[in-house]
């Protein structure tokens, strides 16, 4: 399971962090452009493995409706690439 904890007025603004039973946790802070509200989403992370690993773009966005709406994920620049990646339910 990777955790997106989102918020545009911490520094920095998108933590992300990996969860796996067998292997263990791991955290990393990623500098970005962030606008909206703040949100926490997960996914599967072989889905977002799934939608990143085709790509050899220089900068792509993670586009996010909410904590149980799907994320979308683009190529900043290119309208030809699309994916759509659902979330995971996790406890408050």
């Amino acid at each position: 399971m990777l955790r997106f904890q989102v918020d545009p007025a911490s520094d920095p603004p998108l933590v992300i962090t990996a969860n796996a039973a067998e292997v263990g946790d791991n955290t990393g802070r990623v500098d970005a452009t962030v606008e909206g509200q703040p949100t926490t989403i997960a996914f599967n992370s072989r889905f977002v493995a799934d939608a990143l690993q085709s790509l050899s773009a220089a900068e792509i966005s993670l586009e996010l409706g909410g904590p149980l709406a799907p994320g979308v994920v683009k190529i900043v620049g290119d309208d030809s690439y699309l994916h759509v990646v659902m979330p995971l339910r996790i406890p408050a």
